[in-house]
This record gives C-alpha cells, structure tokens and sequence, in this order.
C-alpha cells in the first residue's frame, strides 16, 4: 500500500518492475482507440497497461478505497492475436476477465514503468 498524493506504486512480482498508476481514472469510458492516444498524449511513458498489469493492480486495490478504483470494466493494452478488433478487459466489480471489441466504451487508467529490471 502506498500513499503518494498523486500517483501509486507497485513492484510487479513478475517482473520486478516498478510500476506508476495513475490515481484516477479518465474522466469518461471510451472505446480502445481514444484511450490508447490518450495515452501517447500524455507522454512521459503513461500507458493503457498489459493484461498482466491490469490483474495484479486490481488483486492489490479492488478493496483499498483511496485508488479511486470503481466497480467499473478498465482497458489493458493487450490486444487479441486471433481477432484483431478486440482487446482484453477487466470488470473491477468482480475480476472478470474479457476480450471486448475496441469500439465499446471502457474505462482507463494510466501506467508507466518508473524501473525496469529486465
């Protein structure tokens, strides 16, 4: 857990990477598309994260009210390999996992990786 005003950190088990997340999310859902050049907007390396990143952030804040996380479907970065019009999803209502088309309109929450050990 961690209390930073503005932004959280986590260390990915996985990876060892420590990862920033935004502490809110965008004003408003919105397809695939906008949210990935929301992203590129706001530069400094903020991204929609993988589908693993979107996991772990929601096992470690689906509970802790002051991440702002809302019982809401999120976007990860993860695009289908099969199909590419979709992209995976995440309910933070109840952990259920989806591939959703681009166009619907989702929720966003930004990451960037602040140190990578890989």
């Amino acid at each position: 857990k961690n209390n930073l005003t503005s932004m959280i950190q986590l260390i990915d088990p996985s990876t060892g990477d420590i990862l920033e997340i935004a502490k809110r999310d965008l004003s408003n859902p919105m397809d695939w598309y906008k949210a990935t050049k929301s992203a590129e907007k706001k530069g400094k390396g903020w991204r929609l994260p993988t589908k693993e990143e979107l996991r772990f952030i929601y096992e470690q804040f689906s509970e802790i009210e002051s991440c702002n996380f809302g019982p809401v479907n999120y976007w990860s970065r993860t695009e289908d390999e099969e199909d590419s019009d979709y992209a995976y999803g995440l309910s933070f209502d109840d952990g259920r996992n989806y591939w959703n088309s681009k166009f619907s309109q989702e929720y966003v929450r930004f990451v960037r990786t602040i140190e990578s050990n890989n």
